[in-house]
């Protein structure tokens, strides 16, 4: 009876970090379909107004479409990934970017209710922000924020592996190879754990064009690409045999 309350909502991460990087899409939505899975996935404003058929087509299949904010990037930094992005902002500034962004998405028909913040970038005083207009966020890795109950918000962080005190999600677990007994057993006691993937995790990345990052150039992304899909079938019927429901964000909400 306990086993069938136990859920795990996948996550993916939608923004166009570099050329050809949101092309691994296609590949989430075939493994998701193989495995009769509903996802979340946060979308970037950039990447809806970019691509609208991709993110239809992710719609049409079941998925959840949830906000990942404007962009991933500072318009006035060239497209260099920003680490705290909604952070650097002043409040005026973070406020419009959240409005911004629910109003777009409703602009091309979707009722998000879900946000993260790029690059987790959230605090309380973006949260209350973020409160106006969605009815859940994601944006905080567990054991790494403290609750505000004043808030009507509610707050679905991202899982931890315990010890090793990283998140439950790419590139991490790319870099391990899998999501094994040993790992498993580091998981959070909860009836609910979060995962959280990247578009581009499917994606063979040139890794030129990542120069200007090192560690990204050669840890981050160095796992992406073909082993992706062996990681993702294992660790999609680990889940299974632990008899968890798949659920996305939406289906979690007061419940």
């Amino acid at each position: 009876m306990y086993k069938q309350r136990l859920k795990f909502a996948v996550t993916v991460d939608v923004e166009d970090s570099y050329p050809e990087a949101v092309k691994g899409v296609d590949d989430f939505l075939k493994i998701f379909f193989k495995n009769k899975i509903k996802a979340t996935f946060f979308i970037t404003c950039e990447v809806l107004e970019k691509y609208p058929r991709m993110v239809s087509q992710i719609h049409r299949e079941g998925h959840e479409i949830a906000s990942h904010g404007l962009t991933h990037f500072k318009a006035t930094e060239k497209r260099l990934p920003q680490s705290s992005y909604l952070l650097n902002c002043s409040i005026d500034e973070a406020a419009l970017e959240i409005e911004r962004s629910f109003k777009i998405f409703k602009n091309h028909g979707y009722e998000v209710i879900g946000f993260r913040a790029p690059s987790f970038g959230m605090n309380g005083k973006i949260l209350s922000l973020v409160d106006k207009y969605f009815a859940y966020d994601s944006s905080y890795i567990e054991g790494k924020y403290k609750p505000l109950s004043k808030l009507n918000i509610e707050e679905f962080p991202v899982s931890r592996l315990r010890w090793l005190n990283i998140p439950l999600g790419t590139p991490y677990l790319l870099k391990l190879n899998s999501l094994n007994k040993k790992w498993w057993s580091l998981l959070p006691k909860k009836d609910l754990l979060v995962f959280y993937g990247h578009c581009f995790d499917f994606v063979t990345p040139n890794l030129k064009m990542l120069k200007k990052n090192i560690v990204k150039k050669w840890w981050y992304h160095r796992e992406c690409g073909l082993s992706a899909e062996k990681f993702y079938d294992s660790l999609l019927k680990t889940v299974k045999k632990k008899g968890f429901r798949f659920v996305t964000l939406r289906e979690c909400l007061h419940n």
